[in-house]
């Protein structure tokens, strides 16, 4: 295939977001990408939620921990 055919289709792709090009690293496929609106009153779990996504919580651990010099 010509190089200027491969460059044109990965531009194209990166101009439907699917592709993100970092300059002398490479090109990379985007999965699953989050449009977020940025904002005084925007939220992560709404920008989650307009992308018809559901957000979640997983607890990873609890610990608990005495203060030093605490009773």
């Amino acid at each position: 295939m010509n190089r200027h055919t491969v460059l044109k289709a990965i531009s194209h792709l990166e101009s439907e977001g699917l592709v993100r090009i970092e300059r002398g690293r490479g090109a990379y496929a985007v999965v699953n990408p989050i449009e977020l609106r940025l904002g005084a009153r925007s939220w992560f779990e709404q920008n989650l939620r307009d992308g018809d996504r559901m957000p979640s919580r997983t607890v990873i651990a609890i610990e608990k921990v005495r203060v030093s010099g605490a009773p």
